[in-house]
C-alpha cells in the first residue's frame, strides 16, 4: 500500500469561548446569576459596583466607553408607549403552578435544616466516639421528610468503626435519634411514625379509649383507613362510627411528615424576571430591574493597563476582555428574555384576560420563531425564569402545553382540558361526586375530546381523589360533625 497526503476542505461549527458564556448566562436563574455577579465583582478588578446614588448620572456610561449592565438593558421604545406603572392596588399572587410563597420579593429567611438541628441536639448527650458515628450516619440517611428509609444492612458499612457495628447496636442509637427533634422522626414507615406521635401523647388523653382505638387502627388498619371505608373499619373494630370518626380524627392531628416541620422549614421565593401588566388594553413586559447588576468598567485600572502594555500583562488584559463579556453578555441576557417573554405573552395574550381555561396550545418551535432564535436557545431562556402578571407569578415553561383535538376540529391546551375539569368537580354535587367516565362525557359535551385514562392522569396530577374517595370523605364529615 502506497502512503499519500491529501487535502480536503471541511465546514464546522464551534462555539466560541464568548458564545459559551453567553449561553450559560442566559440558563442561570435569577438568583444564580447575581451570584455569578456577585464572584465577579470580588475577583474582576476591571469591575466595580455602581451605588443607587450614582445610577442617574455617572453609572449610565463609564468613562471607558462602556455601557453598564444595568442602565443598557433594553427597554420599551418612546413610540411603543413609556413603560408603565402597576395598576393601583395591584399585588402579584402566586398561582399553584409557582413554588409556594406569599410573597414573592421578600428576602429568604434562614433557618437550620433538620440534620443541624439533630446534631446540635445530639451535642448535649454524652455519647461515646463510636455512638456518635453512628448516630451521625443515622442523622445523614434520613430523607427530606424524616424518614429512614435504608435498611442497618446499607448503613452499616458506611460507618467508620471497627468492628462494623451490629443491628442491634443500631437500634438502640436509633432509639435516640428518635427521641430528637419532631416526634417520628427516623421512623422506617408511617406505621412507626404514628406510633412513636400516639406513645408522646400524656396526661388524661393518654388513657382515654380514643387513643387506644387510634393505636389499633395504626398497628392493624392503615389500608383501610387509606380507603376511607368506614363501614369495614368498624366492624373490623367491633364498634360503632362515632367511635372510630374519634379516632380518625386523632389520627389527622398527627404528622406524617416530621422532617417537613413548617415552623422550622426553610421558605421558598421566587423572584420574577419580567413583570407584566396591562396598559391602554394591551400587555406589556417590563423587566424586573433588581434582577439586574449595576456595575461598570473600573476607568482606573483600565488606565493602568494602557499604561502597562508589554509588561507581562497578558493576564491582566485577559481579566479585562472576561470583564467585557459579562457586561456585553449580560445585556444580551436580558434582551433575550424580554423578547421571549413578549412572544409568549402576545401568545397566550387570552390567558391574561380570562385565565387558564383560556391557554393556547404552544411549543418552543412557536417562540423560536417568532423570536428569530433556535428552539434550544428559547429552552435556555425559559428554564427557571418568571413571570409576575395579575393572574400571579408563573414560570415560562407554564405557558408551553400540547394540544388536544376537540369536536369542531380545532385544538384545545392541556392546561385549559385541567382548569375545565377542575371546574367541573368543583361545581359537582359532594353527595353525588361525577366518576372519571362522566367527567369525560362533560367535557365531551364542551367539545374536548379526551381519554378517560388521559383524564384519570390530569386528575391525579390536580391531586383530586377518585369519586369513591370524594364520596367517603363526606359522608365521613358528616357522620363526624
Amino acid at each position: 500500500m502506497d502512503a499519500s497526503l491529501q487535502l480536503q476542505a471541511r465546514q464546522t461549527m464551534a462555539l466560541t469561548p464568548r458564545l459559551q458564556h453567553s449561553l450559560k448566562l442566559l440558563q442561570l436563574t435569577a438568583a444564580e446569576f447575581r451570584q455569578e455577579w456577585e464572584a465577579a465583582l470580588a475577583s474582576n478588578p476591571f469591575l466595580e459596583a455602581v451605588e443607587e446614588s450614582d445610577a442617574g448620572g455617572d453609572a449610565t456610561q463609564s468613562n471607558a466607553g462602556e455601557v453598564s449592565a444595568s442602565e443598557h438593558v433594553p427597554t420599551l421604545d418612546a413610540d411603543r408607549e413609556e413603560a408603565p406603572l402597576p395598576e393601583p392596588g395591584w399585588q402579584p399572587e402566586i398561582s399553584r403552578a409557582s413554588a409556594p410563597s406569599d410573597d414573592t420579593m421578600r428576602e429568604v429567611v434562614g433557618s437550620d435544616s433538620m440534620r443541624e438541628r439533630l446534631w446540635r441536639d445530639l451535642c448535649t448527650y454524652p455519647l461515646s466516639p463510636r455512638d456518635t458515628l453512628i448516630a451521625h450516619a443515622l442523622v445523614e440517611a434520613l430523607d427530606a421528610d424524616g424518614y429512614l428509609r435504608q435498611s442497618f444492612s446499607e448503613i452499616a458499612p458506611l460507618i467508620p468503626v471497627d468492628p462494623p457495628p451490629e443491628p442491634k447496636e443500631i437500634e438502640i442509637v436509633l432509639k435516640l435519634v428518635q427521641s430528637l427533634g419532631p416526634t417520628g422522626i427516623a421512623a422506617r414507615s408511617v406505621q412507626e411514625c404514628l406510633l412513636l406521635q400516639l406513645r408522646e401523647m400524656k396526661g388524661e388523653r393518654a388513657q382515654s379509649p380514643t387513643l387506644e382505638l387510634a393505636r389499633r387502627i395504626v398497628e392493624r388498619y392503615l389500608d383501610e383507613v387509606a380507603a376511607q371505608d368506614m363501614p369495614v373499619l368498624a366492624r373490623k373494630l367491633r364498634c360503632d362510627r362515632n367511635e372510630v370518626g374519634a379516632a380518625l380524627a386523632l389520627l389527622r392531628t398527627l404528622n406524617p411528615r416530621p422532617g417537613n416541620d413548617s415552623s422550622h422549614a426553610q421558605p421558598l421565593y421566587v423572584v420574577p424576571d419580567v413583570t407584566v401588566v396591562k396598559h391602554r388594553k394591551r400587555w406589556v413586559v417590563r423587566l424586573n430591574r433588581d434582577c439586574m447588576p449595576r456595575a461598570r468598567l473600573n476607568q482606573l485600572y483600565v488606565d493602568l493597563l494602557g499604561r502597562a502594555r508589554g509588561n507581562n500583562s497578558a493576564g491582566i488584559a485577559q481579566q479585562l476582555e472576561q470583564a467585557r463579556w459579562l457586561l456585553r453578555n449580560s445585556e444580551q441576557r436580558f434582551e433575550t428574555i424580554k423578547k421571549v417573554a413578549e412572544a409568549i405573552v402576545e401568545r397566550q395574550r387570552h390567558f391574561f384576560e380570562y385565565g387558564e381555561v383560556a391557554l393556547s396550545p404552544m411549543g418552543l418551535r412557536d417562540i423560536a420563531e417568532a423570536v428569530g432564535v433556535h428552539e434550544s436557545t428559547v429552552s435556555r431562556a425559559t428554564l427557571g425564569k418568571y413571570m409576575a402578571t395579575p393572574r400571579g407569578v408563573f414560570e415560562f415553561k407554564h405557558f408551553f402545553t400540547r394540544s388536544l383535538a376537540t369536536g369542531t376540529g380545532g385544538q384545545c391546551s392541556t392546561a385549559a382540558t385541567r382548569a375545565m375539569l377542575q371546574e367541573l368537580i368543583a361545581k359537582e354535587d359532594p353527595r353525588a361526586p361525577l366518576s372519571d367516565v362522566a367527567l369525560q362525557r362533560h367535557l365531551r359535551a364542551q367539545g374536548v375530546k379526551v381519554a378517560r385514562r388521559t383524564l384519570t392522569k390530569y386528575r391525579s396530577a390536580l391531586q383530586i381523589p377518585p369519586a369513591e374517595m370524594r364520596r367517603a370523605r363526606v359522608a365521613l364529615a358528616v357522620e363526624t360533625a
